[in-house]
Order: C-alpha cells, then structure tokens, then sequence
C-alpha cells in the first residue's frame, strides 16, 4: 500500500484533468490509510518494534493529512 501510494502520486502528476487529478490523490489518501493501518497491526502484536514504527506512523498520519488538504483545496478552485 505504501508503494501504491507513490505510484498514484506520480499518475496524478499526468493528469490531464481536475477530476482525475482529485481521483488519483483520493486513492493515495486510501492508500495511506491502509499504509497506517498495517503499521498499527504490526505495532500492535510485535512489542519489539512498536517503539520504532511509532514516528513511521505519525509521519503516515501526517501524509495523509497533508494529501486530505490537496484533495480539499483542488476541490474548492474554480
């Protein structure tokens, strides 16, 4: 899923319209999530590396946050 991301990232850069553009980066939104929630399940039932995927998950909350707000901002252009 992580990887999905990045390749939905670069096809929204092609694209040639507002509505596929929003459709590309509202898959790389789902697929952060899922990103995060992998993470957590693995967090969640391996003590050992729970403490370090602890900012691997901030940061995939952060991504999508940030992705949330492109998708938000090309919505509201005219």
């Amino acid at each position: 899923s992580a990887t999905s991301m990045g390749a939905n990232d670069q096809e929204a850069d092609g694209s040639l319209t507002k509505k596929d553009f929003i459709h590309n980066y509202v898959i790389v939104r789902k697929e952060g999530k899922e990103t995060s929630y992998w993470l957590s399940l693995i967090a969640d039932t391996n003590e050992t590396v729970a403490e370090k995927l602890q900012s691997l998950r901030q940061e995939g909350k952060e991504i999508v946050k940030i992705v949330s707000s492109i998708i938000i901002k090309t919505k509201d252009r005219n």
